[in-house]
């Protein structure tokens, strides 16, 4: 039998076969053994109810600190592109570059966008190799602005590498082509290595 302190917490109204209870003291943390082998109870139920009461407050994140690293992720992004701007601005550069970088951002952080819409949805999903393409061809620093925006591709960590070797030889590639005699040495080279 129940206690008074027991029985106080213990009343309630029969819902859907099964007893609700209501007012669950904190240092309760077990039922009586007859209760479970009550007829008409549903465990399921109370084991809800029970999971409700005693259940600790959500985390709640810190906005501050995910607005930091957010900011701190895209300015990677952010940088380069006034640089290589800046640098076409003095002549270092020709304009066109610039062009195709933004360009290929846009592409890339609209197609992160449409994978991540068809993540929620479960259709057809982009590839990661398509991904890698676009970063690799330019859109890179889109990709790092996207990823922050939507949250995704965030914590896999083999996406992650590859992505930050593909957007480390897009800049090895930027600065290689970015030198004088560049595309001639670059097709002696291919040519010799055809010959050897």
């Amino acid at each position: 039998m129940l206690s008074e302190t027991e029985r106080h917490f213990f009343w309630g109204r029969q819902f859907c076969n099964s007893f609700i209870f209501y007012g669950l003291p904190k240092k309760l943390t077990y039922l009586p053994i007859w209760l479970a082998g009550s007829p008409g109870f549903c465990r399921p139920c109370l084991a809800r109810k029970l999971e409700n009461c005693f259940r600790k407050p959500p985390y709640e994140k810190d906005s501050s600190f995910g607005f930091t690293m957010t900011v701190l992720s895209v300015i990677p992004a952010i940088t380069f592109l006034i640089g290589i701007s800046f640098a076409a601005y003095i002549g270092k550069i020709p304009e066109f570059i610039v062009a195709v970088y933004f360009g290929a951002s846009i592409v890339t952080f609209i197609a992160y966008a449409r994978d991540k819409s068809a993540a929620k949805q479960g259709s057809w999903r982009t590839k990661e190799k398509t991904l890698h393409l676009f970063a690799l061809a330019g859109g890179w620093p889109g990709a790092i602005i996207a990823q922050q925006k939507f949250h995704h591709k965030t914590k896999k960590k083999s996406f992650r590498a590859v992505f930050w070797v593909t957007a480390v030889l897009n800049c090895g590639g930027l600065f290689w082509f970015s030198k004088p005699d560049s595309v001639q040495k670059t097709i002696d080279f291919i040519d010799i290595f055809l010959k050897g």
